[in-house]
């Protein structure tokens, strides 16, 4: 079993990713992007307490990191702390920001 992806570690993967996206996601990044934030969920039936971090936030909804799969997703906090309505696309960033936030569609026919 490996140990947990240290923050420095998340850092530096973070910018490899930033460095990675592209036209079509990186307006996406810049405009939700947040402060790196490590997360443990409180919900019972959330995914298998692994270190998550938060890397970018549409109100409730969230990008993260999940250590323990190695890869990026995207999901919605409730008001107590729950994940809910989470999934994972992979292990770079960009195919979670084609999905991110829900409302993106909408966003861009305005």
């Amino acid at each position: 079993m490996r140990s947990p992806i240290s923050e420095t570690e998340m850092r530096v993967l973070l910018d490899e990713q930033i460095a990675r996206l592209d036209n079509l996601t990186r307006p996406t990044w810049k405009k939700y992007k947040t402060p790196l934030e490590e997360f443990v969920s409180t919900g019972a039936d959330d995914p298998a307490r692994a270190r998550l971090y938060i890397v970018a936030r549409a109100g409730s909804e969230i990008v993260y990191f999940d250590d323990q799969r190695d890869e990026f997703g995207a999901g919605e906090l409730d008001g107590v702390g729950a994940f809910r309505d989470y999934g994972t696309y992979g292990s770079e960033l960009r195919g979670t920001l084609r999905h991110f936030p829900r409302n993106h569609d909408r966003d861009l026919q305005r």
